[in-house]
């Protein structure tokens, strides 16, 4: 390893037992990224243990890559390319769905690294129907605004973006036209916005080369390089697990962590009596190591309600006779099904992209399903591609985002297989076919007014087979694997409204006095939408609460 990031692990553990950590915090993704910089930022002695290394593109949003059409199938932009790359694979037992796409990513920023940048609040609904009530209160009212702040590195403050960069006509135009076209689905006291991403930039080309996409991977090779004494950063150490008092002990405690070392194979024991220990590996790895330490012992819970709920998507692209437009998100939350007998009304966040990044943008398990030439007669897949390659197109994107209960049928199976092995399959998907037909209804409503109102205005006027209609409705959406995005949310969850949990709402193992947990594992509700700024919300609650002082974003 680079000698400038290396730490010892035998020195390490020597240091443990000699003076010992005020926090351990195992992983360095979102939640322990973000812990670890808030707890050394006010002199709290902090040991920070990774199981993988920095990879140096930091964040592929950062890098430079050559000029490409936004949306098209082969562009470089896909995040999702570099996740299927590097993520640890996951086995999946006997009564699962076989459609998962997801796993760990071991690396220092952990998914922090390779993420959308997408950063929508969930609904108060949601929130406040399943979180328990002072969490709700505080992520509401104090904590999104907070987190918002943190990730957009105060730069949004006035304005989200891309206003200021973009013609403000244009942009206020083609929101107007979107909101028409999904008005009816669209609950009370919700608005279409633009769609909030966790960059700031500074280019005169919208969306392409941030000034700064969010990952916790800076701020901690700033730790690293600076030799912080109150932050050490451990890489290239799996912990296996902790040494737990038993559950007929009184005043139980986390005795001691087992870790090994990547480069040496060697096993190695950190006492952590006088520590606080914080698992922030991620829902799956978090899981694994509260299972091998005997967790499950004394809370039945432990590693149970595995889930990620359901996104279903499509795209297309249309043949430009001009410029592209500007690239756009927008995102509003929709109530579907309320006329479907035995569905009933349904939460769902809806988002919209017009020529706009996003995490399965590239080569990926979404390909473009539409194409459609500049005179607005279809083309087939093989057409379209050769178009697309040789011309210029605007593309569309709909997603739609639903929320999903825990299932303890679901669970992180404790096996001692080198690799995490789950059980995982998915009841709330929305396949019947009344269900399916609406959203396919409310994708080709925003296909058709996105087509006809803002890449190319006034077409109907001229020549009425410029543009798609109800009669040649949208494909399918496709419903995507799960895991695919790494929302994977339950296996520590805290307590719910009349439900128990493996934490308290203020994220301690109950029963423990030093044992917590505090990363997607914690959640007690898959929400409706990405869950990174949900994350950080709470994770910015657990700092306050842990140092009794402000976050300082």
């Amino acid at each position: 390893m680079n000698p400038f990031i290396a730490t010892d692990p035998e020195l390490v553990s020597l240091q443990a037992s000699l003076d010992p950590y005020e926090y351990i915090i195992v992983g360095g993704g979102f939640a322990g990224g973000l812990l670890a910089e808030e707890l050394a930022s006010k002199q709290k002695k902090v040991l920070l243990i990774e199981r993988g290394y920095p990879l140096f593109s930091t964040h592929t949003v950062n890098t430079a890559r050559p000029s490409f059409a936004r949306g098209e199938d082969d562009s470089p932009e896909g995040n999702e390319v570099i996740y299927q790359k590097l993520k640890s694979w996951v086995q999946l037992a006997d009564g699962s769905d076989q459609d998962y796409t997801g796993g760990p990513l071991f690396t220092l920023g952990g998914r922090s690294t390779v993420w959308g940048l997408w950063i929508p609040e969930s609904s108060k609904e949601v929130i406040n129907g399943n979180f328990p009530s002072q969490v709700a209160d505080d992520i509401l009212n104090k904590y999104y605004a907070k987190a918002f702040d943190l990730v957009t590195n105060n730069a949004q403050q006035q304005q989200v973006y891309p206003q200021g960069e973009i013609n403000a006509q244009e942009l206020s135009t083609a929101m107007t036209q979107v909101k028409t076209a999904v008005q009816d689905w669209i609950p009370a006291g919700y608005d279409l916005h633009i769609g909030p991403v966790a960059s700031q930039f500074n280019s005169p080309s919208p969306y392409r080369f941030p000034q700064l996409a969010f990952s916790t991977v800076e701020v901690l090779l700033n730790h690293i390089y600076a030799r912080d004494p109150y932050l050490t950063v451990l890489m290239g150490a799996e912990v296996v697990s902790l040494d737990l008092s038993k559950p007929n002990e009184t005043n139980k405690t986390a005795k001691s962590l087992t870790f090994r070392s990547d480069e040496s194979k060697r096993i190695h024991t950190i006492p952590t009596s006088n520590s606080q220990v914080i698992l922030s590996a991620g829902t799956i790895p978090t899981a694994q190591i509260a299972l091998r330490s005997g967790l499950h012992l004394h809370n039945p819970l432990v590693g149970k309600g595995l889930i990620d709920h359901a996104i279903y998507a499509v795209r297309f692209a249309r043949e430009s006779n001009h410029t592209s437009k500007d690239p756009m998100l927008f995102q509003t939350y929709v109530d579907l099904f309320s006329g479907i007998e035995g569905v009933g009304k349904t939460r769902a966040l809806l988002s919209v992209t017009i020529n706009n990044n996003f995490f399965l943008a590239g080569k990926s398990s979404l390909p473009i399903s539409q194409y459609m030439s500049g005179n607005g007669t279809m083309m087939s897949s093989t057409d379209g591609k050769q178009a697309m390659s040789e011309g210029t197109f605007d593309t569309i994107a709909i997603l739609i985002e639903f929320d999903a209960e825990l299932n303890d049928d679901n669970e992180v199976l404790n096996v001692p297989a080198p690799h995490p092995v789950i059980r995982l399959k998915r009841h709330q998907t929305h396949t019947s076919e009344p269900e399916q037909q609406e959203m396919q209804d409310l994708a080709t409503r925003v296909r058709n007014i996105v087509i006809s109102d803002i890449l190319a205005p006034g077409a109907n006027s001229t020549n009425s087979t410029a543009v798609p209609d109800d009669s040649d409705p949208s494909p399918r959406l496709t419903l995507l694997g799960a895991g695919i995005y790494a929302h994977e949310v339950g296996t520590m969850r805290m307590p719910g409204p009349n439900k128990t949990g493996v934490v308290t709402e203020d994220l301690q193992v109950q029963g423990f006095d030093n044992l917590h947990a505090c990363d997607l594992s914690v959640m007690p509700h898959s929400v409706e939408a990405n869950p990174s700024l949900t994350l950080t919300a709470i994770t910015l609650r657990f700092a306050e609460h842990l140092t009794g002082s402000p976050v300082v974003t």
